[in-house]
């Protein structure tokens, strides 16, 4: 009988010790592998951030590059250049020139000619005023004389790039065409429609609007160089915007 217990009590503690030695190294395993697994989560998460970092870097740098606003050119109308006008303008009659915006200036044959744009105003009863670009010309001794005076012809935006074109005829505005504004500061309304339709080009003034199925808003502007241009944009019955027309303001060309 003790013999018969004593081998029972030897394979009971036979028995624990294999249970406590097989255990030993599943829990050794499971240790390893949650290490394992902590530690690819790290790596995971740390490449993670560093893509997600590199995302908002790249695109914070294209949305500066693509909403920057380019230098807008001068184009103060100086006292200096105020008197000039005013020479030149001396006994002028029949329509008044008032320069809002100066446009540069150029050599001709030993003079300079400045170029303004100025609202126009006719000597009548019921006067409508328009824009005008206006050349004084100033030989250096004295004689300073208009030598040309033109309109903007806003039809050659039918065609998208090219130079801007002026006439010398005047005519009246019609129904449907387009209308000079000679409120021309651009509005915070317009301004958001223009930089969403176009952030390459800065708007100096509005120029002229026409109703259409929607409107259309022609603008004098500035590149990122400061060279003056002639934009239109398309606004549409929903408020989207586009650009519909652009030309650069050659104003040789134009005398």
């Amino acid at each position: 009988m003790k013999k018969v217990l004593s081998l029972i009590l030897t394979a009971a503690i036979g028995v624990s010790c294999i249970a406590a030695c097989s255990k030993e190294p599943a829990e050794s395993e499971t240790s390893a592998t949650e290490q394992t697994t902590v530690e690819e989560t790290e790596a995971t998460t740390a490449q993670t951030a560093e893509t997600t970092e590199t995302t908002i870097a790249e695109t914070t740098e294209t949305t500066a590059e693509t909403t920057a606003a380019p230098a807008a050119a001068s184009t103060d109308v100086t006292p200096e250049l105020s008197a000039l006008f005013d020479q030149a303008l001396d006994g002028f009659v029949g329509v008044g020139y008032t320069p809002e915006f100066y446009l540069g200036n150029f050599d001709d044959n030993g003079s300079t000619v400045h170029c303004y744009l100025c609202e126009s105003t006719p000597v009548t009863a019921d006067p409508v005023s328009y824009w005008s670009f206006v050349f004084v010309s100033d030989d250096g001794a004295g004689n300073v004389v208009i030598a040309k005076v033109c309109q903007p012809d806003y039809t050659c935006m039918d065609v998208y790039d090219g130079d801007f074109l002026a006439t010398e005829v005047q005519t009246a505005p019609v129904p449907g065409g387009w209308e000079d504004t000679m409120d021309f500061e651009v509005t915070d309304d317009r301004l958001a429609e223009f930089r969403f339709a176009n952030s390459i080009y800065m708007p100096v003034a509005l120029l002229a609007q026409q109703v259409v199925a929607g409107m259309n808003y022609i603008y004098l502007a500035t590149d990122a160089d400061g060279n003056f241009r002639i934009v239109e944009i398309y606004v549409d019955l929903d408020g989207g915007a586009c650009t519909s027309g652009s030309k650069s303001l050659n104003i040789e060309s134009l005398y």
